[in-house]
This record gives structure tokens, sequence and C-alpha cells, in this order.
């Protein structure tokens, strides 16, 4: 562990070295508070080694750098399982996991943000190849619009901690993982929009627009679900107002209950098709939108997609929401819809906004104006540990911790407040930040989308400098 933080530190040392332009922000300005990147001091590995003080933008530099090393994969970002604990340049696996879709999306509206304001040619490059290999994920398919869980060599691990249902392709030299669910839709709608707005130049953007077609009249023609190899339905891309408006059972499973989808799943679809209409201009798309809220109600769902047991609040769908929110709020301009929508973003915000989540906050301010939570916003990213391994942290014997007594979720300990993020492990934001005890082996090194997801928006939008 000392070898891999010694040559941490040399490279920050360096990056502290460097002389950093950041631009003005322009148009992409949206809020009246601004926090300035200022130095600050970071703390390493449980806050056990300070380093000399170093800002956001060095961070988010190391981070890039970082992934281009040793996080891409067949232009899928992964996370690395390392041979030996702590020390990743002894090397590591890259694996698939069941979400490769969704944390590349998230990779690529990170630095589609970032060419939003520094145009930067070699971040264009690199995204341009994580776009192609979401892409990919629909086409080894077969399936027009339905794209693939991963993509993985004949030979490469295949149940590195995870299992499901592999295909092999024509050519007898991939493989690629089925039961596709909503989850990863929603990270490619998401990443589709901004990178469509922000990154695409004219050749890409017409690729998007076709891929974006596909996947949405993929949808549409097999009646509001996302149908598999097998011609059924997948057990998650559920969108059918027969299933989130009346609990209709589709795959006769015991513990199918539909209601607790109905809300989420109906801002999912919405966005979804307000992309495809954004991207291509087809006025289908307007018009199915516009027969899912008329006929259907699901602008009111989306009103109580947060209705919820809040001792068992799921991070994730809480970022497949704003993943949704996001394009839904960009592209709507009907007032008594974006009423609904904003309505609805506060109430899931109120609820989160304990937990001082950069990407949280920074949509909330974006949309809803909520200006007083940017510093609070930063003091996060800055806390985010730089070495994003998965040391164990066991915070639950603290003598100032405050426990919650009504969480149920689990046996694990949890706070009734967020510790500061630096006492955390957490590599993607859908974990649970209240939970005391975390972490594991420090076998697992993230790859800091968590962070650069977050600091890239707040760039883009002004919320610093």
């Amino acid at each position: 562990m000392v070898r891999s933080l010694s040559i941490v530190l040399i490279h920050l040392t360096f990056l502290a070295s460097q002389t950093y332009s950041l631009p003005s922000l322009n148009s992409q300005k949206t809020s009246s508070f601004t926090a300035q990147d200022i130095p600050y001091e970071q703390k390493f590995v449980k806050g056990e080694i300070p380093l000399k003080k170093l800002t956001l933008a060095d961070k988010a530099t190391y981070f890039e750098e970082r992934i281009k090393k040793r996080h891409i994969q067949h232009g899928f970002v992964r996370e690395l399982t390392l041979f030996t604990s702590g020390e990743p340049e002894n090397g590591g696996i890259l694996h698939h996991s069941d979400n490769d879709g969704l944390w590349t999306s998230l990779y690529v509206a990170a630095m589609s943000f970032k060419i939003g304001i520094l145009k930067d040619e070699e971040t264009k490059k690199l995204i341009k190849e994580s776009f192609h290999a979401l892409e990919r994920l629909e086409k080894i398919t077969g399936i027009p619009g339905f794209p693939a869980r991963s993509i993985v060599e004949v030979g490469e691990p295949l149940k590195y901690h995870y299992d499901g249902e592999w295909h092999l392709d024509p050519s007898g030299k991939w493989e690629w993982k089925g039961d596709t669910s909503s989850d990863e839709l929603d990270g490619h709608f998401f990443a589709y929009a901004l990178y469509y707005d922000l990154a695409a130049d004219k050749k890409e953007r017409e690729r998007v627009k076709r891929l974006v077609e596909r996947m949405i009249d993929h949808i549409i023609e097999h009646n509001w679900y996302l149908v598999d190899i097998d011609n059924k339905p997948t057990r998650w891309g559920v969108w059918n107002p027969e299933q989130l408006n009346h609990n209709k059972p589709i795959h006769g499973l015991p513990d199918e209950d539909w209601r607790e989808e109905r809300g989420l799943n109906s801002l999912e679809i919405l966005s979804h098709l307000k992309v495809a209409y954004h991207v291509s201009g087809k006025k289908m798309y307007q018009k199915k939108y516009l027969e899912l809220i008329q006929k259907h109600g699901y602008a009111e769902n989306v009103l109580n997609q947060n209705v919820i047991d809040l001792n068992d609040l799921n991070h994730s769908d809480v970022e497949l929401a704003f993943c949704a929110y996001y394009p839904l709020l960009k592209y709507e301009t009907d007032p008594k819809l974006l009423k609904i929508y904003k309505t609805s973003l506060e109430k899931t915000w109120k609820i989160v906004k304990p937990e001082r989540n950069p990407w949280w906050n920074f949509t909330a301010s974006l949309f809803l104006q909520k200006d007083d939570i940017i510093e609070e916003s930063v003091q996060t990213l800055r806390e985010l540990v730089w070495e994003q391994i998965n040391w164990k942290m066991e915070n639950g014997q603290g003598p100032d911790i405050k426990l919650d007594p009504s969480y149920t979720k689990s046996e694990k300990l949890q706070s009734l407040e967020v510790l500061p993020y630096d006492q955390i492990c957490i590599q993607r934001w859908n974990s649970n930040p209240y939970q005391l005890d975390s972490g594991g082996d420090g076998k697992i090194e993230g790859d800091g989308v968590l962070f650069l997801l977050p600091y890239w928006m707040g760039r883009y939008h002004g919320f610093i400098r």
C-alpha cells in the first residue's frame, strides 16, 4: 500500500506544478452563485496522509488520466480488480459488470460537459470511442434497438462477481449479455442527449440520431417493452401502462409488483421520448409522449415517483431518476408540464438533500434555482478521496455518531447524518452514504466518474469557476 501511495503522491506533485487555464463560461452560466475552485488540502486513505494543496481541476485531471491508463476496455469504462490490495501498479483485471452501458454512459456524459466548455480534441477522441462502444452494445445483439448489458471477448472471465445470460455473436469471437434493464437505457439516453448537444460533430450527431431512433422505435413497436432475443420482455424493461398503472403481472413471478416502479419508469420513458424528439425532430415521438401523458396519466405518475418508504431508500433508483430528470426538464417547453416535473424533482431532491450529493444538488440548482447548496456540493467534491480503492471503513463505533434506529433495509448500521465523504467508502452514486461500515479488502479501484460527472456539470453550468 505504501508503494502505491508514493506513486500517486509523485503524480499529484507533478499535477500541482502545471498551469491550468479555466475558461470563462459565458452563456453556460446559470447560477447567481459560483464557488471558487481554490486550492485545498486533500487527504488520502481515511485522512491518514495529508497532501499538498491542489484544486478540483487538478483532481479532475488526475481521474481522467487514470481512466485512460487503466480503466478503459473495448471502449467501456470498468472497475479494476487488483491482483494485490491497494497496488494498482501491480495490475489487475478489468471485468464486465451488469451495467457496463450505464457506467460508460456516465463517463460520456461527464466528458460531454467538459467538451461543452473546453472543446478539447483529445477528450473528443476518447468519448467518441466510448460512444461507439455504447453503439456496439446495440449492434452486437442483432436486434434493432436492443442493447446488450455488456460485451466480452471469448475467453475473458465471464462470471467475475456477475452471472446472467450470455449469447455468442455470429463471429464466434464475442459474447454479449442479455436481459437488459431499464437502468441501462437511463444511462444511454442521458449520455446521448449530452453527447449530441455538446460533443458530437455532424457525422457523430447522425449516428446518435439513428441509434436513438432504433432504441425508441424498438420500445414503441414492442408495446412499451424492451424485448430480448427470446422475443419476451426483459425482467425490468417495462414501461407499459398495464403494468405501471394497473399492476398486471407479465413475468408470472411471485414478487412481481409494478406499483413501486410506476413513478420512476414513467419518468424514464417520458424522458427518453423527449430525447428522441429532440435529436430526430420526428413528431411521432412527441405524439407518443403526449399519448402517455393524456391517456395514461404518466405526468401524474412522475409527480409521485418519489413516494417511498424513507427507511428503505433505493439509491440506485435515485441515480436513475436524476439521469432522466436532466433531459426531460431541459427539453420540455410546456409550462404546465414543466411545473409538474419541477415539483417532482423538488420532492425527490428534498429527500436526498442531506446527502450533499453534488450531482443531485447541481441538478436542483439548475432547474429549481437552489443556489444555497453550491458550496456544500463543492465541499463534497473536495472530500471524495483520490484513491478510490475500496478500503474497509468502520465508523459504527464512533462516540459522536448518531445511529439511525429506524433503518430496516439490512442489519448494517446507518447514521442519521452523512459523514464527511473522506470517511466513507463510496465509488458510485448508487451507494448508500449513510452506511457506517463500508468498503472491502482494497482490491477494487473505482474509475472516479462519480467525481468527474458532477465536477464538469458544475463547471459547464457555472457553479464552479
